[in-house]
Formats: structure tokens, sequence, C-alpha cells
């Protein structure tokens, strides 16, 4: 059974395809294939942020002789390793 068209509001036109500036009816199939693709971008952000609090850790248990050969400062590391996992 096809998926019924339903017409979005003005407000949610970034889910809307447009042709000469009138809405178009957009099926629930399209609108949900948008959404799940969003998740998936917003979960792979999550992961992302994860690895990047991990890499700080791991920056911030070098010692000075480690940091020297990969030419980062002590006070770098301590300022990359206070930020929160979120934190870019």
């Amino acid at each position: 059974m096809p998926c019924r068209p339903i017409l979005l509001v003005r407000n949610l036109t970034d889910m809307s395809e447009r042709h000469n500036g009138f809405a178009v009816p957009v099926t629930t199939a399209a609108i949900l294939r948008r959404l799940r693709a969003d998740i998936v971008a917003r979960f792979l952000d999550l992961l992302r942020m994860i690895e990047r609090h991990r890499e700080r850790g791991w920056l911030a248990e070098m010692d000075a002789r480690m940091l020297r050969d990969i030419g980062v400062d002590r006070s770098v590391v301590w300022r990359e390793a206070r930020k929160w996992w979120w934190e870019i």
C-alpha cells in the first residue's frame, strides 16, 4: 500500500520539496528516510566525540619525551585534557 502524500507547513520547509516557490507533497516514507539519515549522522557525531575524548586521555598520559617527539607542549595537552567530551 503506497504512503499517502502530505503537505508540510511553512516552518518545516527543510523537510519538504520546493518547486517554483510552492511546497509539493512529500510522502511519509521520504520524511522517515530523511529523519533516519539525520539520526544516523547524529549517532556518528556522538561516536566521534567519544573517540576524541579517548584520544585526549591518551595524550594526557604521555610523558615529556613522547610529547617532545610529536612537537606538543604540556600546556596544550593540559588545555585539551580539560575539555569536556562534547567539546571540539
